[in-house]
């Protein structure tokens, strides 16, 4: 990734619904955020997720100090989320 651009610190896959978290970066907006390894976000901004691209799209969109709400399932769970971007990449 380029400087200056939004990241959540997250390496990811394709789920069969939704994103698949595969490995949460240490000191990242994830990390802070409390999403974890095995994670499959739903829902971003409001707008299903169905594959990494569109997640990856959606945090690129991402302004410097905003608020990203998610929508995660964990163990059965349907967690609400908010992930908060610092005002600088």
């Amino acid at each position: 990734a380029q400087p200056g651009r939004p990241r959540l610190g997250v390496m990811i896959e394709t789920a069969e619904a939704g994103v698949t978290i595969r490995q949460v970066v240490a000191e990242s907006v994830a990390e802070t955020t409390g999403l974890a390894v095995g994670d499959v976000v739903v829902e971003a901004a409001g707008v299903s997720v169905a594959d990494t691209g569109e997640l990856i799209a959606i945090v690129k969109r991402q302004s410097p100090g905003t608020w990203l709400p998610l929508v995660v399932r964990r163990d059965q769970q349907r967690l609400e989320m908010v992930a908060k971007f610092p005002s600088i990449f």
